[in-house]
């Protein structure tokens, strides 16, 4: 830790809780849930088929393709309830997941050229009871990008509604930057595809977001002193051929997009998915399904990637703000910065204080369980508070709920804390960062 209140670096790794709510009104949010019921929207997949359609007839006179949304919708509603009745729960990440080796299945491909699929889905995959017979070979080749496109355009259409609500917290969130970057260093890094930060950096100067005059410039990001990095891909994100390049805003990036996946010109042709180490795989601008890292070995993704574990490397402070610890590679991350690299960790969750200790399963029912990994690797001594581990973990969380309820944040191990009040109340309020601060540094020394 730096001495004083100077610190020296702060990363911000932000999960889709960061930017919920300030995007939209209640009930028109970009959640999982609203992003996941997208994809059987049969208005939002008629836009977004309809000028494919037409940019790829433009494009390729004399083609016959047809993609019937009524039958892409009914897929994937069929996938969906199947996994959530095999699993009890389902969101986008694991559909697409899904689908995508089914269409390449459907467009002709061979077995060897589908990607990997976990033991469970695997056994979805081949009892899956689907008749294909509107939509065409060709067509089902691109339904996993459209499928990318569909979830953008939600975004877009939630991103558009009330401007002035959504200036506002710019500015806000500006605001409460601008009160960090006075203590230090400030890298940040989204796993969201919105515009909420990007907007909010561009108010920085200093801040490179790692494109030149829209191209991306991975030496520029490399060498400069704070970045803001959208590490799955963003709505304003295409590509020709090898290059990546970042538009004024998603709409516009979209219709680059359309336009550039149906042409068959080398030096303008958006790649629409990528051959990879365990078969083909859609994560070219895009990055979702449960098979992510595939899509880190190319394009912008492996230098923003390596350059967060330099940037996590060299903080004093990580500010994990909306995760839900979902992803495997953001938790290795995690799990390093509370081992490993002995850095201070805090959790800013947009559950309340019940709802997230609601998470802390038994040992006996969850020895898995992401969250009490991370409890157990920060040292937290559960033995203590009990004659078993399970006592120790009940009387633990009682402990933490105490605390939090008393200070509004708490410790849950060695230099890990969590403000489990959302980021809502996180952002507007820069003083709750200053007292948690403060905490540690008493704590800790």
């Amino acid at each position: 830790m730096a001495s004083g209140n100077r610190l020296k670096k702060t990363v911000i790794i932000l999960g889709a809780g960061a930017s919920t709510p300030f995007i939209g009104t209640h009930g028109n949010r970009i959640t999982t849930t609203t992003l996941r019921d997208a994809l059987f929207d049969h208005a939002t997949w008629k836009c977004v088929v309809d000028e494919f359609t037409c940019n790829y007839v433009a494009g390729t006179p004399g083609a016959l393709i047809n993609i019937d949304v009524a039958e892409i919708c009914d897929l994937f509603r069929r996938v969906s309830d199947s996994i959530e009745g095999h699993f009890g729960d389902v969101n986008f990440d694991q559909i697409l997941h899904v689908i995508e080796p089914v269409c390449l299945k459907y467009s002709g491909f061979l077995m060897d050229d589908i990607e990997n699929l976990s033991e469970e889905l695997l056994v979805l995959f081949n009892t899956f009871d689907f008749a294909p017979t509107y939509t065409t070979v060709d067509g089902w080749r691109y339904v996993p990008y459209l499928a990318r496109e569909v979830i953008c355009l939600k975004i877009q259409k939630v991103w558009s509604a009330k401007r002035n609500q959504r200036d506002y917290f710019v500015g806000l969130l500006s605001d409460w930057l601008s009160f960090l970057k006075r203590r230090s260093l400030v890298n940040t890094y989204s796993f969201n595809y919105d515009e909420l930060f990007s907007r909010v950096a561009a108010n920085f100067p200093e801040i490179h977001n790692g494109y030149e005059q829209g191209a991306f410039n991975g030496t520029k990001l490399w060498k400069a002193n704070e970045v803001y990095c959208q590490i799955h891909g963003s709505v304003r994100l295409y590509s020709k051929s090898q290059d990546y390049f970042i538009s004024n805003s998603g709409l516009q990036a979209a219709r680059i997009r359309l336009k550039n996946c149906s042409t068959h010109v080398a030096d303008d042709t958006f790649k629409y998915s990528e051959r990879g180490s365990v078969g083909t795989h859609y994560n070219t601008w895009l990055i979702t399904s449960l098979e992510k890292m595939e899509g880190f070995a190319q394009g912008p993704f492996s230098t923003i990637f390596y350059r967060l574990g330099e940037d996590i490397k060299n903080s004093d402070v990580v500010l994990a703000v909306g995760t839900s610890l979902g992803d495997v590679h953001v938790n290795a991350y995690i799990y390093n910065i509370l081992t490993t690299l002995g850095k201070t960790l805090i959790i800013v969750t947009h559950s309340g204080v019940e709802e997230f200790l609601a998470n802390l399963h038994p040992l006996m029912l969850n020895p898995h369980n992401d969250l009490l990994q991370l409890i157990v690797r920060a040292n937290a001594p559960l033995l203590s508070f009990g004659r078993t581990p399970d006592e120790g973990l009940e009387n633990f969380k009682k402990r933490v709920l105490l605390e939090s309820r008393g200070r509004g944040f708490a410790r849950l191990g060695k230099r890990f804390y969590i403000f489990p009040s959302g980021s809502y109340q996180f952002f507007r309020d820069p003083n709750i960062f200053k007292k948690i601060m403060a905490a540690i540094q008493i704590e800790n020394t």
